[in-house]
């Protein structure tokens, strides 16, 4: 689904998801928190490095504000992996 939104989409997308989750991470669910986490990070997947140049900024920026469970969402292995295969790796 991702492959065919828009260039400009995705790099509006890409600027403002970190965004918001800086400026409201404390106003946010915990479980909205995580998902928002977790969307950044597939879409670094994705486009890292050709089209998301500053992944790993934004990264640093999120992580000491919300702490280690930022980070944790970019070890997560894809849900395309086998159940056997995520538990030999997790």
């Amino acid at each position: 689904m991702w492959l065919g939104v828009p260039s400009q989409d995705k790099m509006e997308i890409r600027s403002c998801l970190p965004k918001l989750l800086l400026s409201e991470h404390k106003a946010l669910p915990y479980f909205i928190r995580n998902k928002l986490c977790k969307v950044i990070v597939d879409i670094g997947r994705q486009d890292w490095p050709m089209f998301y140049h500053d992944f790993f900024t934004n990264t640093l920026q999120v992580s000491p504000s919300l702490g280690r469970r930022a980070l944790c969402c970019k070890d997560q292995p894809p849900r395309t992996l086998s159940v056997l295969r995520r538990g030999a790796i997790g």
